[in-house]
C-alpha cells in the first residue's frame, strides 16, 4: 500500500506572516523542503493569478486551491502582540491571525495529520491546535533544525500514505460504488462459471484479480484503458445467471491453472469532472494550471486507498474464497 500512495513528490503549500517571507524564514522552509524531495509552493502562488491585483478576493482562492495539496506548513512567528485573556496588563507574542486561520482552513481540507506547524520558541499557541495526548496536529520548534529534518523526512513520508476521513473529491465515493458493483459480485459469483465467444466454461482453481488504477486521469483515460486490453489481448468473459440482474463483464487471461483478471475502474473518470468543477468554482483569479493536476494525484491516491481499506474492512479472513487476498492492486 505505501508503495502504491508514496512514491510521487508531495506537493506543500507554506503559509507565513509578511514578516517571515521578509526575513528569509519562508524561503529556508522552503528550500528545505525542496531538499528532502518535496514541492513546496509559496502561499502567495494561489493568489498570483488574481484578477485585480490591488483588491484580492482571497477565501474564495484559499477554499478551492488548498485541497490541491497534499501537506500544509505553517510558520508560526512572532507577528502579532495582544493582551492575555483577562489579564489586560500581559502581552503575548502570537501567530498572525490570517495564519491562524489559514491554519484551521487546512485542517478541514487536508485532515490534522497532514498540516505541520513551525512554532518560533516564545510565541504563544491556541490550545486546539496543541490537542490533548498528541492528537493535535504536528507542531515543531522552529530553531531546532534536526527536528525539522526529522519531520520533513520522516513524519511526511510516514504520513503520505493516510488518507484523512475529510475528503473532497469523488474517488471515496467511486471505489465503494467499484467495489460492490464489481468485485464484490464478482467473487461472490464464481461458482455459477463464465461464458467466453458463446461457450461456458468452469472457473479454475485459482483466480486472481489485479485492479489497475491509473497513474493520471485525463480525457483520453478510456482510449487508453481499451489500448491497453487490446495490447495484453485479453480474453473477454461475462458472467451470466438468472438469479443475477446485471451481466458481470470482465477482461482476462489463464495461464496453467490460474486465472488473471485485469480490470481498470473507468468509474474513476467522475473524479476527472468533480475535479474540474471544484476548480471552475467562482473566484477572483485565473486558472491555475497545476492545481488539477495536484488534486487529480490526489484523487487515485484516495481511490486505491479507500478501496483497500474498504476490502479489508469487509472480507473475511476464513472464506473459502479469500477475496483479498486475491485481489492486487497496481498503478496503471
Amino acid at each position: 500500500m505505501s508503495d502504491l500512495l508514496g512514491n510521487r513528490p508531495q506537493n506543500i503549500i507554506v503559509f507565513s506572516s509578511g514578516a517571515a517571507e521578509k526575513c528569509g524564514r519562508l524561503g529556508k522552509v522552503m528550500k528545505k523542503l525542496s531538499d528532502h524531495g518535496h514541492i513546496p509552493y509559496n502561499w502567495r502562488t494561489l493568489f498570483a493569478n488574481a484578477n485585480d491585483e490591488n483588491n484580492k478576493a482571497l477565501l474564495p482562492s484559499l477554499i478551492k486551491k488548498i485541497p490541491t495539496f497534499d501537506f500544509a506548513v505553517i510558520i508560526g512567528d512572532k507577528a502579532d502582540l495582544v493582551c492575555k485573556f483577562r489579564d489586560n496588563d500581559t502581552e503575548m507574542e502570537v501567530m498572525r491571525d490570517n495564519v491562524v486561520f489559514e491554519t484551521g482552513m487546512c485542517i478541514m481540507a487536508l485532515g490534522a495529520e497532514r498540516v505541520i506547524l513551525l512554532v518560533e520558541d516564545g510565541v504563544r499557541i491556541p490550545d486546539d491546535l496543541h490537542g490533548i495526548n498528541d492528537l493535535g496536529i504536528m507542531h515543531v520548534y522552529l530553531e531546532n533544525s534536526n527536528k525539522l529534518d526529522d519531520v520533513f523526512e520522516t513524519y511526511i513520508n510516514s504520513n503520505k500514505a493516510k488518507i484523512s476521513p475529510v475528503v473532497i473529491g469523488a474517488s471515496v465515493t467511486t471505489a465503494d460504488g467499484y467495489l460492490d458493483n464489481f468485485l464484490m459480485r464478482f467473487w461472490n459469483n464464481l461458482d455459477k462459471g463464465y461464458t467466453c465467444n458463446d461457450k461456458e466454461y468452469t472457473f479454475p482453481k485459482n483466480v486472481i484479480v489485479k485492479v489497475l488504477v491509473p497513474e493520471t486521469i485525463d480525457d483520453n483515460l478510456r482510449d487508453r484503458i481499451n489500448e491497453y486490453y487490446e495490447e495484453k489481448k485479453l480474453e473477454s468473459g461475462s458472467i451470466i445467471a438468472k438469479d443475477i440482474r446485471r451481466t458481470i463483464e470482465f477482461k482476462y487471461s489463464i495461464e496453467g491453472d490460474t486465472m488473471t483478471v485485469y480490470d481498470i475502474p473507468s468509474t474513476i473518470t467522475a473524479s476527472y469532472s468533480t475535479v474540474r468543477d471544484i476548480l471552475n468554482i467562482e473566484a477572483d483569479d485565473s486558472p491555475d494550471g497545476t492545481a488539477k493536476e495536484r488534486f487529480l494525484q490526489k484523487e487515485t491516491d484516495s481511490f486505491i486507498f479507500t478501496l483497500d481499506t474498504l476490502m479489508r474492512s469487509r472480507m473475511k479472513k476464513d472464506d473459502a474464497r479469500n477475496p483479498y487476498s486475491n485481489t492486487i492492486i497496481e498503478r496503471f
